[in-house]
């Protein structure tokens, strides 16, 4: 019941650009052979559930990683992979993700590039200095606020120079000062692209 209604809102969401959306998810669903059951429910009080980020953001995703030239993302709460799957299909760069639920990892692994690194664990625990990635992927990863603010606040302050944030179906939060939008795509009420550069 929860998948059906999912799909219901997933119309009403993306009424601004219905029809792009509706295209790209039937042409990339059958180029990747991606029908599998992409949506698990976790019932978790602090993440999101697993619901995969439409091929609509990701093919703007990748152009805009094209275009800045950016050599390695991360996606966090990567869930079954599509995100990084995707982007290093259309860009041939260092694609990682980080995912929290155990099962969700193992089934990722199975359906992921092997040339694509996931890692199993909390994403405030992980050392992002160490790996300096240039841009990390948030497709609305936590439920409360206080713990998007403290992941901006993680990002914000890393040492490598050279660094954006992705954020798909955020709601509003109060980002940090030096987090400047470049780019934004709002496809309903909820449902929205926003690309940060950290300065």
């Amino acid at each position: 019941m929860k998948k059906t209604n999912y799909f219901l809102n997933f119309i009403k969401s993306y009424k601004n650009i219905f029809f792009k959306v509706f295209l790209f998810e039937l042409f990339f669903s059958i180029k990747f052979k991606d029908f599998f059951d992409n949506i698990v429910i976790h019932n978790n009080k602090h993440r999101t559930d697993t619901v995969p980020c439409i091929y609509y953001f990701l093919f703007k995703i990748s152009k805009f990683i094209k275009k800045e030239k950016i050599k390695s993302i991360i996606d966090i709460g990567s869930g079954l992979g599509r995100v990084i799957n995707y982007i290093y299909h259309q860009n041939k760069i260092k694609c990682h993700g980080i995912e929290f639920d155990k099962n969700t990892y193992k089934k990722s692994l199975k359906l992921s590039n092997k040339k694509i690194k996931i890692y199993n664990g909390d994403a405030f625990e992980f050392d992002f200095d160490k790996t300096k990635f240039e841009c990390f992927i948030l497709v609305d990863p936590f439920k409360k606020n206080n713990h998007k603010k403290k992941f901006f606040d993680k990002i914000s302050k890393l040492k490598q120079k050279k660094k954006f944030v992705i954020t798909v179906n955020f709601k509003q939060i109060l980002v940090p000062k030096q987090f400047k939008i470049v780019y934004s795509l709002i496809a309903g009420k909820e449902r929205s692209l926003k690309i940060y550069k950290v300065i």
